[in-house]
């Protein structure tokens, strides 16, 4: 058979079998299309950044400030982040095998204009399944907590502010069963706390050394608060070395033994709708920040050995028309922040012998209600020093001094869908940086000089 032959022949075959012959043709030349585009070529290199003489690298856009490595841990991991790109170094160790793995990832949370400011520190995302932020709590020896609330893991995780600003950030956790935080508080003692979302249970840890000479939180308690499942949803959670303070959006607010999770007293405050509670750093004096335009302070008292005696109202702070949206004591409890529904922001001083009828002072009143755009004033947090309080809505975060209350900067309009709160910011206990958080993203933020 002659070559001309052959190829008539051939053609005459794929023509008579052209139903089989064409989709083995597609699948071939799929197969080789797809080997071609998987070879690496040698121009994917000419298109990296190039090297300055300097050796330092030079990039189109030079907007992002730090791209740092995070540590990945049992599946806790936070990273930090510069404009929008993050390394990702993933460690996990099973036996005697350990695998490492390195991948890039964007950050679409991360707000350039936020990096812009003149404040701005640092940002750090939290590297989890939902990463939704509702609570967070700075402890005495400077550790982060924060929880998730009903969309979060069944956990709170701790990162020691040492990590960060060594640049690798590490989270250890203190795990629930079944359930998910909504509050999250640290004690004076170092005792961890937080209320459940769908048990409404109140739940403590405590951190221990293990056999193998590792630290660990233990549960301390998980107790019934007697808050009804599906019932008032649980606002604020503060705690001290005594008791813990849980109080819910009606009218109640209640106290616990801080060891047992026992319930001491529950306090009806009369004042229809609560919106915010703060303690004292001595966990001497707490107050509610509530419908009502009078504000009251509560002092708990402790017999000699340490149980429980009574909490009655010390102080009865008036003059405003309005409801009180945000209040905040130093940690002595000598002073204490105030701002109304209509911005009208007071400074008291409770450094008085009320035993005897001394009736506290205001030290100055600051108008504020036209500060804030879209809602009032309504998040207002002393710093640890007792020198700077910042105070917002869910929008805008102002810095200003406590002794004359004089603005001092302002930080940029929240991003969208990461409203500011009083549960998502916290301080740093040297009052150095102030902390905001939300859609799974940390801001460190430096607090203005005096």
């Amino acid at each position: 058979m002659t070559y001309d032959n052959m190829i008539e022949e051939y053609y005459t075959l794929v023509i008579d079998h052209w139903y089989a012959t064409i989709p083995i043709t597609i699948i071939v030349l799929f197969i080789v299309t797809r080997l071609v585009r998987s070879t690496p070529s040698s121009s994917s290199s000419s298109s990296s950044p190039s090297s300055s003489k300097d050796g330092s690298r030079s990039n189109k856009v030079n907007d992002s400030k730090e791209i740092n490595k995070k540590t990945k841990k049992g599946g806790s991991s936070l990273t930090s982040v510069g404009s929008g790109i993050s390394t990702t170094t993933t460690t996990l160790k099973q036996g005697n095998t350990t695998t490492t793995t390195t991948t890039t990832v964007s950050s679409p949370h991360i707000q350039p204009q936020q990096q812009l400011h003149q404040l701005f520190f640092k940002q750090f995302k939290t590297m989890t399944p939902k990463p939704w932020i509702y609570g967070v709590s700075m402890s005495s020896d400077n550790k982060l907590a924060f929880t998730g609330g009903q969309t979060g893991d069944n956990c709170i995780k701790i990162i020691p502010m040492s990590s960060i600003f060594d640049g690798a950030p590490k989270t250890t956790q203190a795990n629930i069963k079944f359930d998910t935080a909504d509050t999250v508080a640290w004690s004076s003692n170092g005792n961890l706390y937080a209320t459940l979302h769908d048990s409404r249970k109140l739940i403590g840890w405590t951190l221990k050394t293990n056999a193998e000479g590792k630290q660990q939180y233990v549960t301390l308690f998980e107790a019934d608060t007697g808050i009804p499942i599906g019932g008032p949803r649980v606002i604020t959670l503060c705690a001290s070395a005594n008791y813990i303070l849980v109080m819910t959006e009606d009218t109640m607010v209640r106290l616990y033994d801080s060891l047992k999770g026992t319930l001491l007293t529950a306090i009806n405050t009369g004042q229809m709708k609560h919106y915010m509670a703060s303690m004292s750093g001595n966990g001497k004096l707490f107050s509610i920040a509530s419908f009502n335009s009078e504000i009251k302070i509560w002092e708990p008292s402790f017999k000699r050995d340490n149980s429980f005696d009574k909490a009655p109202k010390a102080i009865s702070l008036t003059g405003y028309k309005t409801s009180i949206f945000g209040i905040s004591f130093n940690n002595d409890g000598t002073r204490v922040i105030t701002v109304s529904k209509d911005g009208l922001l007071k400074l008291w001083n409770l450094d008085i012998n009320y035993g005897i009828g001394q009736e506290p002072e205001v030290i100055y009143t600051v108008a504020v209600g036209n500060d804030f755009v879209g809602a009032p004033a309504n998040l207002v947090t002393m710093a640890p020093n007792g020198k700077v309080f910042a105070i917002g809505n869910q929008n805008f975060v102002q810095f200003r001094r406590v002794s004359d209350g004089q603005l001092l900067d302002t930080l940029p309009k929240a991003a969208e869908g990461t409203p500011y709160t009083d549960n998502s910011v916290c301080w740093t206990n040297d009052s150095k940086f102030f902390i905001t958080s939300g859609y799974g993203v940390f801001t460190l933020w430096n607090v203005p000089k005096l």
